[in-house]
């Protein structure tokens, strides 16, 4: 009886640990997953930024009648 008790509390101690592993590696992928979403997000900013940037040193740049002239 004691080596069945005995038994019963090793599987149990393992599947604890192995629930807490699983917890810890879905939690691990899940920062991840947010973590690159982040990324993702923050360069599409980035680039819009650098275009409008870029669009304004352009108007900047040309003069106050751009427009093409008939010669």
């Amino acid at each position: 009886m004691d080596d069945a008790n005995s038994r019963l509390a090793k599987l149990r101690e393992e599947r604890n640990s192995a629930l807490s592993k699983k917890k810890a590696l879905d939690d691990a992928q899940e920062k991840l997953l947010s973590t690159e979403a982040e990324i993702a997000r923050l360069e599409e900013e980035l680039s819009r930024l650098r275009r409008e940037a870029t669009a304004k040193t352009n108007g900047a740049n040309q003069p106050a009648d751009s427009s093409p002239r008939n010669q």
